[in-house]
């Protein structure tokens, strides 16, 4: 007997839980109502369609660029001055992990494969 009590326990509380949740909100109107909405819609897209799935970014503001290494194997890094988009080392890896860079400025990318750091 205690196995279908059990089961028509879950059953209601199922139910129950079905008809008085609230729904889910959707991201988009969590952003609408957000106080950071107003400050969202002064950002820009870098690279949109130009980066082959970039898996980190890391930003030098003294050299104003910032890099980021993509599944094609290359670390690219967009001039911020003028939004221009370079090729900057080939790695021949599509193992990334990470990108990060130092005070002095070097780019140290992290691979599941092979550890380098990029002058």
């Amino acid at each position: 007997m205690a196995p279908i009590s059990f089961l028509i326990a879950c059953l209601l509380a199922f139910t129950l839980e079905i008809f008085f949740s609230p729904p889910v909100s959707s991201s988009a109107s969590l952003l609408s109502n957000s106080k950071y909405s107003s400050s969202m819609k002064d950002l820009i897209k870098l690279g949109e369609g130009c980066v082959n799935h970039p898996e980190d970014v890391s930003v030098v503001v003294r050299k104003g660029a910032l890099y980021t290494a993509a599944r094609d194997g290359w670390v690219k890094y967009f001039i911020l001055h003028n939004e221009t988009l370079v090729n900057w080392k080939h790695i021949d890896s599509n193992t990334f992990l990470g990108i990060t860079t130092t005070e002095e400025g070097d780019v140290i990318v992290c691979d599941t494969e092979k550890v380098r750091q990029l002058n």
